[in-house]
């Protein structure tokens, strides 16, 4: 299992196999030290679905996140 992630703007690609390393333009990647919400932000893209539903369970974990003391979120998009 593996997943690729490519942004041409930037012309940055991320990729990460299962069970192995986590990669950056073909460097070696690693998650963040941090250990609490109250210090970690959270990316989120929201997607272009403007369901009712979809949008209700998204923003509702957002809201969770942050009633729980989550530090910031911040969302990208098209």
């Amino acid at each position: 299992m593996l997943g690729v992630v490519y942004n041409p703007i930037l012309n940055d690609m991320y990729s990460a196999i299962k069970a192995g390393p986590a990669t950056l333009n073909g460097r070696p990647i690693r998650v963040s030290s941090t250990e609490g919400l109250d210090a970690a932000m959270v990316v989120n893209n929201v997607g272009y679905s403007r369901d009712s539903d979809f949008i209700r369970a998204t923003l509702g974990r957002q809201s969770l996140l942050l009633a729980n003391g989550l530090r910031a979120v911040r969302n990208s998009g098209e």
